[in-house]
């Protein structure tokens, strides 16, 4: 996307996150006004030449609206945050109705947990199609036990119910080993292929793609999403 189309993405997810966390509407009329032109400066291209590319950008733009809407009828007032959750039970079903998900496994006591939370927290507010879930491991011993977590922080990926990539500590993230940026974890999100590289944010935007589950280049791969 160009950063017309970003603009307008961003400027949608702020209106849809006001309208969750109020219950529904909100009287922001300046910020609709600033979306609809937006829009009607994408529009205004009437150069046939360039009439398929116009056609290509309001269909991107729309599938990301959809994204946004989906998040926004899962989430409801949780959009663009971390759901934490108390009881194993719900955190199961939220994963199993969750197309794309995260859940980290935390004890508030862990400076490490304690910081993955807040890397965790910037990234939800960005991508809102991928439901971030945190549970403390005291609060999970079924799941902490099936899993096999030994070391917190951990932060398990799974795309419809299914494990995809996991995360132990700061593995991979951290030079240091106490420290790691919103960067490398959402580089992290889109070489375990729970982000594609159309969503990244705040990380430069890598020529392939490798994942340590699968250890294969994304120029192999046909699915669009991931270039």
């Amino acid at each position: 996307m160009d950063n017309r189309q970003k603009q307008a993405v961003e400027e949608y997810l702020r209106q849809k996150v006001r309208e969750t966390q109020h219950g529904g509407a909100v009287d922001d009329e300046g910020s609709e006004e600033d979306l609809d032109l937006m829009l009607e400066e994408l529009e205004k291209d009437y150069d046939e030449s360039l009439a398929k590319y116009r056609e290509q950008r309001l269909e991107e733009l729309k599938k990301e609206f959809g994204k946004i809407d989906r998040a926004a009828a899962e989430r409801g007032s949780e959009l663009g945050n971390v759901s934490f959750v108390s009881a194993e039970k719900e955190l199961m079903d939220l994963v199993m109705k969750s197309e794309v998900c995260m859940v980290h496994f935390y004890q508030p006591e862990f400076s490490r947990c304690e910081l993955m939370n807040e890397r965790l927290a910037v990234l939800a507010e960005k991508h809102v199609d991928v439901g971030i879930f945190a549970i403390q491991a005291s609060q999970a011993p079924f799941l902490v036990t099936k899993l096999k977590i030994k070391v917190l922080p951990v932060v398990v990926a799974y795309k419809n119910g299914k494990e995809v990539a996991r995360l132990v500590g700061f593995e991979g993230l951290s030079t240091n080993g106490t420290d790691f940026s919103v960067e490398a974890l959402e580089l992290w999100m889109f070489r375990e292929r729970v982000i594609s590289k159309r969503s990244l944010t705040f990380a430069s935007k890598p020529g392939t793609v490798r994942s340590s589950n699968n250890n294969t280049n994304s120029d192999d791969d046909d699915d669009d999403d991931w270039y």
